[in-house]
């Protein structure tokens, strides 16, 4: 397979067999991955032989569409492990889910949700759809756009469902680890998150990770940043991915110049998922607010105070406490924190 893919220069063969009987012909199709030989995804097609080339058309239309997916997704810097499924219809869900995600502001998780709830019903065993639905089921409550408690309690029932059927994707173990602050377990959350590098090393995602639950419950930034540098390694592609954690911890450290260079970067992510920043999350224009109050720049400090509110139009201070019992919001520094915000305008 190797040498074949070498020669021809793809990533990817098409192999199978053919049986026939009657006027009926069986066809068996494997995508395989020419590099390391494994099989990607396996159909078998019953038709009748004067169909033959209908059925060659829809193997190509098929294969291809998934491919240009996955194609087209990896270019945006999403890092596709192992395949879990051999379902090509289900992966292709999943593909498209994610690109419907991708492609749109936080209205599309309604229909990229859908997307991903229907690859469950084709393949109830495959763990990646699972894992990106406890992933948004988190965000969706963690940005205060869901106040449902039953949100959370999703997350995490799908997380470990993700989990309980291939331990060797990083972000389910990521997305306990973001439920387990908010319910006040500090040690499960720091277990979860190094699980999750320890899982898969080279995951940029995993690293951004690390940093951002060492941010909330350590008190160590300087170890933050170093996560952080981390994950831009494994994706050089993408030198704003972290940018929210960046400026979350130089702002702990009080080097608000810095902090607010990090994070007006976030705004122009052109990987709003993979950062767990951007324009659409309200904690990184929550980080502009402090930043600029302190760098006294009183008028940018209000205006991204408004932003906070018109990307999350529930957001509270209070909700912002609740929802994250395990960080310690009594430390003077985060009380300092809180003042600073309530006198730019938030409640």
């Amino acid at each position: 397979m190797q040498t074949i893919g070498r020669e021809l220069g793809v990533k990817y063969l098409l192999e199978g067999s053919v049986r026939k009987a009657s006027d009926e012909l069986r066809l068996n199709a494997q995508l395989v991955d020419a590099a390391t030989g494994n099989e990607l995804w396996a159909q078998r097609y019953d038709w009748p032989m004067r169909d033959i080339f209908r059925l060659q058309d829809e193997i190509v239309r098929s294969l291809a569409a998934t491919v240009k997916l996955e194609v087209g997704l990896m270019g945006r810097g999403y890092d596709f492990g192992p395949q879990r499924t051999k379902n090509l219809e289900a992966y292709d869900y999943f593909l498209r889910g994610m690109e419907t995600w991708l492609s749109t502001s936080p209205g599309g998780f309604a229909q990229a949700r859908k997307m991903l709830e229907k690859s469950v019903e084709l393949d109830p065993d495959y763990a990646d759809p699972y894992a990106l639905l406890a992933f948004w089921d988190w965000l969706e409550y963690a940005w205060q756009r869901n106040n449902d408690v039953g949100a959370l309690n999703r997350a995490l029932e799908r997380a470990n469902k993700s989990i309980s059927l291939d331990g060797s994707n990083s972000l389910p173990y990521t997305v306990r680890a973001w439920v387990a602050i908010m319910q006040d377990e500090r040690e499960q959350a720091l277990l979860d998150a190094g699980h999750a590098v320890t899982v898969e090393p080279n995951s940029a995602f995993a690293w951004m990770a690390r940093a951002d639950v060492n941010n909330a419950l350590s008190g160590k930034p300087e170890e933050t940043l170093t996560y952080v540098e981390k994950a831009r390694r494994l994706d050089p592609r993408h030198p704003e991915i972290g940018c929210l954690q960046e400026g979350s911890a130089y702002n702990y450290m009080e080097h608000y110049a810095e902090a607010a260079e990090a994070l007006k970067g976030c705004e122009n992510s052109s990987i709003n998922w993979q950062s767990a920043g951007g324009a659409y999350n309200p904690y990184t224009h929550v980080g502009l607010v402090f930043a600029y109050s302190q760098l006294g720049r009183e008028q940018e400090a209000r205006n991204e105070a408004a932003e906070v509110v018109h990307v999350s139009p529930g957001f509270s201070l209070e909700k912002m406490q609740r929802m994250s019992s395990g960080i310690n919001w009594q430390d003077p520094q985060r009380q300092h924190f809180l003042a600073v915000l309530r006198k730019a305008g938030l409640k």
